[in-house]
């Protein structure tokens, strides 16, 4: 296997910083050994799992079977943790749930076709809840949130929550992304000079 240069892990580098999710590259003890700006960020702040509140580097040392999804919680933020098993070594990638606005129902309705019921079961979905939760959270019987769930499969072309949750969380940086003020020229070259 060839080895990367100094120069191109470099630009790597400068590239994954100004993604605005989090990378991490964890050891098989649980050590981060890299992270990008937003990864040593949201790692300085702590993450926490949903599920018992575990810190994240206590989470990757008890695990031997990591889910390809996680919940998990930064400064009181719903965030998403996706991981990627590569031998002794485990990639990690956060991302915090950004506030869903008019553009994600938009874009749930326009790309997707969704009903107005569906992105509201979409919306508590993408925010971490189960579906018994989603269903008690906007109102609606847990039959109904099944009917309305098998219609978002289909129509979002999925056939499992997790699936489903990665979509939703892509919908939803896009969406946000789209709300952001555009980047400055200066920016613009900045991201040119990385990629070059």
């Amino acid at each position: 296997m060839q080895r990367m240069s100094d120069e191109v892990l470099g630009r790597l580098e400068q590239l994954f910083d100004v993604l605005p999710v989090g990378l991490l590259l964890v050891d098989a003890v649980g050590r981060v050994v890299y992270a990008n700006r937003v990864g040593r960020d949201l790692a300085r702040r702590g993450i926490f799992m949903a599920n018992g509140g575990w810190k994240l580097e206590d989470f990757l040392k008890a695990q031997r079977d990591l889910p390809s999804v996680q919940r998990a919680e930064c400064d009181g933020r719903s965030s998403h943790l996706s991981f990627t098993s590569m031998g002794d070594w485990t990639a990690v990638a956060i991302w915090c749930t950004p506030e869903l606005g008019e553009e994600f129902d938009q874009t749930l309705r326009d790309v997707y076709s969704l009903t107005p019921q569906e992105r509201r079961l979409a919306h508590a979905l993408s925010e971490g809840h189960p579906l018994s939760e989603a269903a008690e959270a906007i109102g609606i019987e847990l039959s109904t949130a099944r009917s309305h769930l098998k219609n978002v499969f289909g129509k979002m072309q999925t056939r499992r929550q997790t699936d489903l949750a990665v979509l939703l969380a892509s919908c939803a940086l896009a969406a946000a992304a789209t709300s952001e003020p555009a980047r400055s020229d200066e920016e613009y070259a900045q991201l040119a000079a990385i990629t070059r």
